[in-house]
């Protein structure tokens, strides 16, 4: 069996014109810029935050035309904010026809009007390649940009791609955990960051393993409404159903994997699949193991794929089919899945639910032993799921 898997405000710049009061020429003096009472010195005016707010209110009104007629204003004197907006609304064809490449430009006008966020946007172009040719360590250079103005999400996305080397990007792993800290700490701590460090802090890999770090850095994100809180939630699971650091305590990680599961977070839903195969802090139950397993399963998690096929070969919460959990083993095995490897390995040697067939049997336990060593992939499946 396998085991467990285990982007407000900104600045605006006022240009303005020294008048100089000559009777001889009074009538021939430079007209104010249109709206020129509306920012000082990079800060909106009492009248330019009137401006704001009524773009804002139009915005939730879903009166677009108007709350970009409003933000553009101040976004045509370089005010940070309303030029990050003109790139939102350009880009999604917001009041104004679609153009996600001049919304990149709005973007890179904000960014050095200082407003930090839109570097995140700028450097996310650059990693996807699609309006710029693709560049991940500029994207990084961007990223960090954003970082020194105090942009904790792109502190975080140039730490993991420092620490990991994402997509190719220059790895610098002092930098990287250092961005990622810098986030996860900050005035207002990005619970990403504070994810992929306790992540980090459990597998000791990148980071001196500190299950006492992992579990309070964990256990801030999980209360963050954020895409990564079924990550949390399932990192803190696996501290208290491993006794990371803590005492074992499997009703507490139950409970935190269900909390995961509600974001359909895929290792989750696996991990109540086998705590209900096997009766660890729940009730045994093999038709609600099934129900998880196939959960997890359609979302492309390999180790519920597998354990489904064996609750499938054995008839276990399920209509025993043989055919039927090979092909299920088959799709796990050829996604690089060593244990599922083992399996076609099995099935082709006994002929259990496929037709014999020792030469193909000897591939897949080769490629099987190659990735993990320690395999027995010469028993029958019957003899080993129990």
């Amino acid at each position: 069996m396998p085991s467990r898997t285990g982007i407000s405000r900104a600045l605006l710049l006022l240009l303005c014109c020294l008048t100089f009061v000559l009777a001889a020429c009074s009538t021939q003096q430079p007209k104010p810029p249109a709206h020129a009472s509306l920012v000082v010195k990079g800060e909106l005016t009492e009248q330019g935050n009137v401006v704001r707010d009524r773009g804002v209110e139009f915005y939730k009104d879903h009166r677009d035309v108007e709350a970009y007629a409003e933000w553009r204003k101040l976004a045509d004197q370089g005010h940070g904010e309303s030029l990050f907006n003109m790139g939102i609304m350009t880009r999604d064809g917001l009041g104004v026809p679609a153009d996600p490449k001049l919304g990149l430009e709005w973007m890179r006008k904000a960014a050095d009007a200082g407003y930090s966020v839109a570097y995140f946007d700028v450097g996310a172009a650059y990693s996807a390649g699609t309006l710029v040719p693709k560049d991940v360590d500029e994207a990084v250079r961007q990223w960090r940009k954003g970082a020194e103005f105090g942009c904790a999400q792109c502190a975080t996305a140039a730490g993991r791609y420092l620490v990991l080397g994402l997509d190719g990007a220059t790895k610098d792993r002092t930098a990287g955990i250092a961005l990622l800290t810098q986030a996860a700490e900050g005035e207002q701590p990005d619970a990403e960051a504070q994810t992929v460090l306790g992540v980090m802090y459990i597998d000791g890999k990148y980071v001196r393993q500190d299950f006492a770090k992992a579990r309070v850095l964990l256990e801030n994100a999980a209360t963050a409404n954020c895409e990564c809180s079924g990550s949390a939630h399932y990192h803190l699971g696996l501290i208290y159903d491993n006794g990371y650091g803590v005492q074992t305590n499997k009703s507490k990680a139950i409970a935190l994997y269900v909390q995961a599961a509600a974001s359909n977070y895929p290792s989750a839903l696996n991990n109540l699949g086998y705590a209900y195969r096997h009766g660890e802090g729940v009730q045994k139950d093999l038709t609600q193991a099934t129900a998880y397993f196939a959960q997890a399963a359609a979302l492309g998690d390999l180790d519920a794929t597998i354990n489904l096929g064996d609750m499938t070969f054995k008839g276990w919460g399920t209509k025993r089919d043989r055919a039927k959990a090979v092909e299920l083993y088959l799709k796990a095995a050829e996604a690089g899945a060593p244990v599922a490897q083992c399996r076609m390995s099995q099935t082709l040697t006994y002929g259990d639910g496929i037709a014999r067939d020792t030469t193909k049997a000897m591939e897949w336990n080769l490629k099987a032993k190659l990735q993990a060593r320690g395999l027995v992939c010469d028993e029958r499946l019957d003899d080993i799921l129990k």
